[in-house]
């Protein structure tokens, strides 16, 4: 992966089985996005389900200085950070149910939102990815028919924005 400054992203993984079975195990994976993602971006909106997660983030500078790795070899810290997060919510995961091997079934991917666009919705509205991506990842707990509404969801950033119960995760002023 490589970022760019001043850029929208939406990145997710997923899972063919669940790789969150207890709140415990969401909790420990959202500090593992405070302690790794939030640094290099302004986190705009994330929710994490039974088997994946989706981040809408803007990379801060901080995630764009290249640094080289113990093998000579320029990265960014945010793709580094990524690998992190998921490798490190993995051995915790294999460890506590005396496991081993991979959950999640791909790389993450981040896909660049700044310049998509979506098709018209009726003759007065052409609405940007980016707000289409933030409401999306909102809704995919009723998506998958997990709740009725995106507010019994505890797992994402959805209250936040409307309860003002803030997690210290996103940004609200960017967002909006």
């Amino acid at each position: 992966m490589k970022f760019e400054a001043d850029t929208i992203y939406h990145i997710f993984n997923r899972s063919n089985e669940p790789v969150f079975k207890s709140r415990t195990n969401y909790l420990f994976f959202k500090e593992r996005l405070r302690a790794y993602v939030h640094p290099c971006c302004n986190i705009l909106a994330w929710c994490l389900v039974p088997n994946h997660f989706h981040l809408l983030v803007q990379v801060k500078p901080e995630g764009l200085s290249l640094r080289v790795n113990k093998k000579g070899k320029l990265q960014q810290p945010l793709a580094v950070n990524l690998r992190l997060m998921t490798s490190s919510y993995t051995r915790a995961y294999n460890k506590e149910n005396r496991q081993t091997g991979r959950y999640f079934a791909q790389p993450t991917k981040a896909k660049i939102l700044n310049h998509e666009r979506v098709a018209p919705l009726d003759d007065f509205a052409n609405v940007d990815y980016i707000t289409t991506c933030f409401l999306y990842i909102h809704q995919i707990p009723v998506i998958h028919n997990l709740v009725t509404h995106p507010s019994k969801w505890e797992m994402s950033s959805f209250n936040s924005y409307i309860h003002d119960t803030g997690d210290g995760l996103v940004d609200k002023d960017i967002a909006f």
